[in-house]
């Protein structure tokens, strides 16, 4: 064998070894992570649970209801004294920048509009630096998602933030109701 062959034959089993001793799958670049929201469905071991969500009990309550099944818990949420109902659950953040995904299952009584919402707080400015809502208002279960870019210290947050929309004028229907289930925040890998 020449010198050139045996350097050739030499490499390739040096790339085999170190490909071989690799362990790692692939991916596609636009995969998201799993799921950062604890309790997304309202129900911590099949019981109705309010765990990791802050809200005005007064203005919510668990209901049996899903988009899937009626056997999913789902967080009902209404108007009462001029206030909006509302659910919020924070996240720590991760150092760096990405695009984060939310989704969730939304559900409207009389066409009322429901909000989702991603929020960051900043640990620079002591205060909230960006938010980006979307609204739905169907009768039937329909999934809003929205998407925001954002640029993270680790000692900042995310806050999700579900609420009963509001009209600007128009006062809700007294039985205007917004149900969720499903919330999903994922970051795109």
């Amino acid at each position: 064998m020449n010198k050139s062959k045996v350097i050739a034959v030499g490499m390739s089993t040096i790339v085999f070894m170190a490909l071989s001793s690799c362990s790692h799958s692939p991916t596609s670049p636009n995969q998201l992570s799993p799921n950062l929201i604890q309790n997304s469905s309202f129900q911590v071991n099949g019981q109705p649970a309010l765990q990791y969500w802050r809200c005005d009990t007064s203005l919510a309550t668990l209901v049996k209801d899903g988009p899937n099944d009626d056997s999913t818990w789902s967080l009902q949420l209404r108007f009462g004294q001029g206030r909006e109902g509302y659910a919020q659950t924070w996240i720590p953040a991760e150092a760096g920048s990405g695009t984060y995904t939310l989704t969730a299952w939304v559900k409207s009584n009389n066409g009322w509009t429901g909000n989702i919402g991603i929020y960051k707080w900043s640990s620079q400015t002591d205060g909230w630096s960006t938010q980006k809502l979307v609204n739905g208002g169907l009768t039937q279960w329909s999934m809003l998602s929205v998407s925001v870019n954002l640029s993270l210290l680790r000692s900042d947050s995310i806050m999700v933030e579900l609420i009963t929309g509001a009209t600007v004028g128009s006062p809700p229907p007294p039985d205007a109701e917004v149900l969720f289930t499903d919330i999903k925040l994922q970051k795109v890998q």
